[in-house]
This record gives structure tokens, C-alpha cells and sequence, in this order.
């Protein structure tokens, strides 16, 4: 068997995903025709908590260049971009709905049903699937937390217990969980209301073609997209649709890449800390903190980074040139506090640095990087730490053509 981790909730759809959206509502059932264990978010529910997004687009070409669409009008097509938001930021998730996190990274909201006495999972976008332990990642159901699981399956209960071993059945009430080997093996079943989340080891998988992430949390993968006009998404080819092709309203789209190479989430890659040159020993910490990274479904798979300084970060770069893009907050508590600098480093020669302070509060960064390693290093011009904190959004690395 192959076994995986867990992803967060979702939020429900917004209003304008109620006409708008050819979403592959299920039909719930099963052998006794009872309702499902959970509901799912229905297209025609209105807004709860969504993600504030603005309808604007920030747009990456191919090329590099940036462009912002308003509302409205129509994006540069989808073959002509690397990637695109929604201004602003914030978490794709919200209490009350389940995710089941595919290898490939796909994350699909909607709930645990019965076929037949056999587990299905049905989402609002694609028809209902058989969830086979071999195909997918983990499950987390509302109130859950991903698991870290490395060497053995791990199934979280809902009294905060956590059960380590290797999930051998998962049935649409129970999950059985063998532990231990040989004559001291035991098998457990845990009932499926009393579980939180189960986390399965395995490999992950590579996608293709279009990725899209939707503002109820969803992360959705098509062969390819294209925009209809200025206020909708066409998702064609969709695996396990109802469909041949879905439409998504342009507000429920809060990014879209095209191809895993188009962009990187500088949150994926773990840097080296070191204090900045000069640095007296007396104010030298003991451990340097690394990048914190927020938690939950963020577009792009960028969350925010949070930055402690002063510090230097070394990163292991591409082996072509680059370009990274990021947008620079103090968060209000520190703006007051000192005037920071963010400063890259690319082959040993600097190519950006920015100051902060309560009148630059947010600064839009964009960097030229050669092939290999660079740094980020946020310093105050006395050493101090007073105030030398940063908060990085959707920092990405982008292919220099």
C-alpha cells in the first residue's frame, strides 16, 4: 500500500458560483439511501467567511512582465501566462467542509458517502470517486489537522489522540489500522465519526497541464484552461467530471499556473540561516529561526513567510537565471518599530535592497537572479532586532526567458 498526508478545509462557494458554474453536484445515497456523514458545500450556498479577493488579476507573462486586469475585463490568455491571482491575500479554507488530498497534490472538497457499501468521495466539481488507499494522499475531515506521516500511516481522533500504524481498509463508516508485525500484530477499528484526519505515507506524484485554485479551498487540475470573456474559466478535459469541461466564475478563481516549472513557491525550499557579516558575538543569537511558513491552503501553493531578523538566508538556486517576485509587509505592530532593509543577493553581487518603516509598510520586490545559489537578508543598519521582521507574500521563483 501506498500512504500520503493531509490538507486543510474549505470554504463554501460564492454567490456567483450559483449560475455561473457547470459544478458536478452529487447525489447522495448508498445502499440504505441514507444522507452523507458530512454535507458538503453546495454551489448554491451562499458566502460563508469566503476569502476577501479582490476581481482584479495580477498577471505573469511568459516573458516576465506583470500586468493587472480589473474586473471585468479579459485576462492575456492562458497560454500566454506563467501564472495568476487575485490581488490580495489570504487563506483558501474555512471550518465545516472535508478535503481529500490526492498524491498529486489536488485537493478535492466535499465528503465521505457509501456506494454500495464501498467509500466515495463527492465534491461539487468532479463526479463521485472510489477512494482507494492506493490513490490518494489523506483525508482530513472538518476540525482536522495535517499529520506529519513519514514511516507509518497516522489517523488523528477527535479527542486529540493520535493512532500510528498502517491503514488497512478504510469502509464508509470505520477504518481499520494494523499495528505492530509477526504474532504481535493487532488490528484496530476506529469509527469514521471519531476520526479527524489519516494521513497515508507514500510518494508524491507529478501534475500537468493547468492548475487552478479555487476560492473554496479546491485545487483542481485540467490538460488545459481558457478564459471566456472577462468573467469566466474554462476548465476542458477534467479527469472524473460529469462533463467534458467545467466553468468556473472568474471571483471563485483565486490563481491559476500553468505547469508545475512555470513558478516555485519559495516556501519549498529550506534555506540556510547565518548572521549578517559583521554581526558582534554579543548579539549573535543561539539559534537563528528559519522562515515560518502559514499553514493551510494558500494560492499557489505560496503561503506567507514570516522572516525574523536580522539574518541572512542562503538558498540553493536553479541552474538557470530567475526572477523572484514577492510582496514585502510589516505587519502594524513593527512598522513603527525601526527601519528594516530586505535585501538579494545573486552571485555574490547585490541586486536588490529596499527599505521598510512606517511609511513603506508594503513594498513590491522583483529580483533578477543568475543560475545558482542567492540570498535574502533582512538586517537593520544598527544590528538591532527592534523591529526587523517581515512578512513575504506569494514569493515565487519564476524561469527567466
Amino acid at each position: 500500500m501506498s500512504a500520503r498526508t493531509a490538507i486543510l478545509l474549505v470554504l463554501v462557494l460564492p454567490a456567483a458560483a450559483r449560475t455561473a458554474a457547470h459544478a458536478q453536484v452529487p447525489r447522495f445515497g448508498g445502499l440504505d439511501d441514507q444522507p452523507p456523514p458530512i454535507r458538503i458545500p453546495s454551489v448554491r450556498d451562499g458566502p460563508r467567511g469566503a476569502t476577501a479577493l479582490s476581481p482584479a488579476l495580477r498577471c505573469v507573462r511568459r516573458d516576465g512582465t506583470v500586468v493587472r486586469v480589473a474586473g471585468g475585463w479579459p485576462p492575456p490568455p492562458v497560454d500566454e501566462l506563467r501564472v495568476a491571482s487575485a490581488d490580495g491575500f489570504g487563506m483558501l479554507a474555512s471550518p465545516g467542509a472535508a478535503v481529500l488530498v490526492l498524491p498529486d497534490g489536488q485537493r478535492l472538497v466535499g465528503a465521505l458517502d457509501a456506494d454500495g457499501g464501498k467509500p466515495v468521495w463527492v465534491s461539487p466539481w468532479v463526479a463521485p470517486r472510489a477512494v482507494e488507499l492506493d490513490g490518494i494522499r489523506g483525508l482530513v475531515m472538518p476540525g482536522g489537522t495535517l499529520q506529519a506521516a513519514t514511516a507509518e500511516d497516522v489517523v488523528e481522533l477527535r479527542n486529540g489522540d493520535r493512532m500510528t500504524g498502517i491503514v488497512a481498509s478504510l469502509a464508509p463508516g470505520k477504518v481499520t489500522v494494523e499495528r505492530g508485525s509477526g504474532d504481535a500484530a493487532e488490528r484496530f477499528e476506529v469509527a469514521m465519526q471519531d476520526i479527524r484526519s489519516i494521513s497515508l505515507v507514500g510518494t508524491d506524484t507529478p501534475w500537468r497541464g493547468v492548475r487552478a485554485w479555487l476560492v473554496d479551498g479546491s485545487v483542481i487540475d485540467a490538460p488545459d484552461a481558457e478564459w471566456l470573456g472577462g468573467d469566466n474559466l474554462r476548465l476542458r478535459g477534467l479527469a472524473g467530471a460529469k462533463l467534458p469541461m467545467m466553468t468556473v466564475p472568474r471571483r471563485s478563481v483565486a490563481a491559476i499556473q500553468r505547469g508545475p516549472g512555470a513558478a516555485r513557491a519559495l516556501a519549498s525550499m529550506v534555506p540556510v540561516a547565518a548572521h549578517p557579516e559583521g554581526t558582534p558575538e554579543d548579539r549573535r543569537r543561539e539559534h537563528l529561526p528559519l522562515p515560518r511558513a502559514a499553514e493551510g491552503t494558500w494560492s499557489l501553493d505560496a503561503p506567507p513567510l514570516e522572516i525574523e531578523g536580522p539574518v541572512v538566508l542562503r538558498y540553493d538556486g536553479a541552474t538557470q537565471a530567475s526572477r523572484l517576485t514577492m510582496v514585502v509587509q510589516r505587519p502594524a505592530p513593527a512598522r513603527a518599530a525601526g527601519t528594516p532593509e530586505i535585501v538579494v543577493r545573486s552571485g555574490g553581487r547585490e541586486v536588490v535592497r529596499e527599505r521598510l518603516g512606517p511609511d513603506r509598510a508594503t513594498v513590491e520586490l522583483r529580483a533578477e537572479l543568475g543560475p545558482g545559489a542567492f540570498e535574502i537578508a533582512l538586517v537593520t543598519p544598527d544590528g538591532s532586532v527592534t523591529g526587523c521582521f517581515a512578512v513575504l507574500q506569494q514569493a515565487l521563483l519564476l524561469p527567466a526567458e
